[in-house]
């Protein structure tokens, strides 16, 4: 059981990180917008 365990737990770190991308790209797009702009982030 606890090689299905470790399968499951890395299935979900996976899947957790990749839902979370958009968000952090969306995040950097915002970032280095306000920096072009001269906003001290």
């Amino acid at each position: 059981m606890t090689p299905a365990l470790l399968i499951a737990r890395d299935f979900i770190i996976y899947w957790v990180n990749v839902s979370l991308l958009p968000v952090e790209v969306t995040f950097d797009a915002i970032e280095a917008e306000l920096r072009r702009r001269g906003i001290k982030v």
